[in-house]
């Protein structure tokens, strides 16, 4: 577990939003810093798909994730020095070698809550994407959802549907956190 600088506010801890491409983990950290940045809380959000997008020249799965994990240990590690209260993150976690990776770098107590919805209302998120990534992406969401992938390893499990402010209240009083200063 990594320790603030002395002159740092106590972290209280972290919490990982995982489960399919499409069910709303961006969206739910984004809107959970809003609610941060109003109550007037230093939160840091990270969505970790951006600490591992890179073309290196090799396609190797573990070694992608061990990038991110680098780069993950720098921004908390630069948050912490900050002095944010609260880190969360989010990513599609299916393996429980990936969850120990971020546990691993995450401040403690790491709290994982999966998010969950229809296999519909993923689709009707990521349609309307532009990218071509987003084709991609719903491919491996559907298999996910499908199989299951990554179920077993949350704390809890919330469904990613209704309004999203809705949602990241539900999330922060399933894991004890308040928007209390």
């Amino acid at each position: 577990m990594r320790v603030p600088s002395p002159a740092v506010t106590r972290c209280e801890g972290s919490l990982l939003l995982t489960g399919p491409y499409g069910v709303g983990k961006s969206t739910a950290i984004a809107e959970m810093g809003n609610a941060f940045e109003e109550a007037g809380i230093p939160f840091g959000a990270i969505d970790l798909d951006w600490l591992s997008w890179f073309d290196a020249g090799w396609n190797d799965e573990r070694r992608s994730f061990g990038v991110l994990l680098k780069n993950l240990d720098a921004v908390v590690t630069n948050y912490l020095d900050a002095g944010v209260r609260y880190v969360v993150m989010a990513l599609t976690v299916e393996h429980s070698w990936e969850l120990d990776g971020i546990r691993s770098v995450a401040p403690e107590p790491l709290h994982v809550v999966r998010l969950e919805a229809d296999i519909e209302t993923i689709r009707d998120r990521l349609a309307p994407d532009p990218t071509s990534g987003r084709a991609i992406d719903l491919a491996s969401a559907e298999k996910a959802v499908a199989s299951g992938a990554g179920a077993d390893l949350a704390d809890h499990v919330i469904r990613g549907e209704g309004p999203v402010r809705v949602l990241v209240h539900e999330v922060l009083n399933t894991i004890g956190w308040t928007l209390d200063r």
